[in-house]
């Protein structure tokens, strides 16, 4: 009977204190957190820069021409105009800034080059058909290099850009006399010649820090002036020689953006 009586009175005691928690939950006050908001879309990945500096390696083929105005003692006749081709190697500095989509910067690189030519025949100091002696006439670009602006448009890590400026090197050309006539002197320019660049290009950056590009580039030397002496009748003579020298170069480089 005492059981009885204390499981029941157990249960009253639970019932209260549950009813008792329901009325406290029912009269608290209910705060408003406001709206929720919304998730934060992730901002989209900016596009690529080639504003900073830059340096790398290239290396390609040139192939120029040289002419030179002569008289007739050789049996070419009155002018040369002969082709001179071979490989480049070489390196760049350079730096750009990008505005929007437009790029502009400045680079500077230098050449090992090896193009050349030559070519021999007879000479004739007078007019009986009898050959006097040989020459030959050789020319050979050793080094050059150029300082440009470059210009582009930039679609994202791919850009399009025309380049000119100066253009500065080593172009030997002259010519070289075999023959018994003493006091022969031909005339030979071996000066650091400077003239002017142009031309254009593509470039794409394969990771964030390296790009690679294709290249053209027209690089005029200018002219030079030198004296070739010669026996004319029972007298020596001297004239003055004007070569020209130009080439067509095309190469391909890596650089590396800092």
């Amino acid at each position: 009977m005492k059981r009885t009586t204390l499981l029941k009175a157990s249960v009253a005691a639970a019932a209260m204190i549950t009813a008792s928690g329901a009325a406290m939950a029912a009269d608290a006050p209910i705060y408003d957190k406001g709206p929720v908001a919304a998730p934060i879309a992730a901002a989209p990945a900016p596009l690529w820069s080639w504003t900073g500096f830059y340096a790398g390696l290239n290396a390609g083929y040139g192939w120029g021409g040289v002419k030179t105005d002569e008289g007739d003692i050789f049996d070419s006749g009155t002018r040369f105009d002969i082709d001179a081709d071979g490989a480049i190697v070489g390196g760049q500095i350079g730096y750009n800034w990008q505005m929007d989509s437009f790029v502009f910067g400045v680079e500077t690189d230098l050449q090992w080059a090896d193009l050349s030519t030559s070519r021999s025949g007879d000479v004739f100091f007078d007019d009986d058909d009898i050959a006097d002696g040989t020459y030959r006439f050789g020319a050979e670009m050793n080094w050059f290099g150029t300082t440009r602006i470059r210009a582009g448009y930039a679609m994202d890590r791919f850009l399009v850009y025309a380049t000119g400026g100066i253009a500065y090197g080593d172009a030997d050309v002259g010519f070289t006399y075999d023959g018994d006539v003493e006091d022969v002197r031909f005339g030979r320019d071996d000066k650091t010649r400077i003239g002017y660049a142009v031309g254009g290009g593509v470039e794409g950056a394969i990771t964030d820090n390296l790009t690679a590009k294709v290249e053209y580039l027209y690089v005029d030397l200018g002219s030079q002036d030198y004296d070739l002496r010669f026996p004319d009748g029972d007298e020596f003579t001297t004239i003055s020689n004007e070569t020209d020298f130009d080439a067509h170069i095309v190469r391909a480089g890596l650089n590396y953006k800092f």
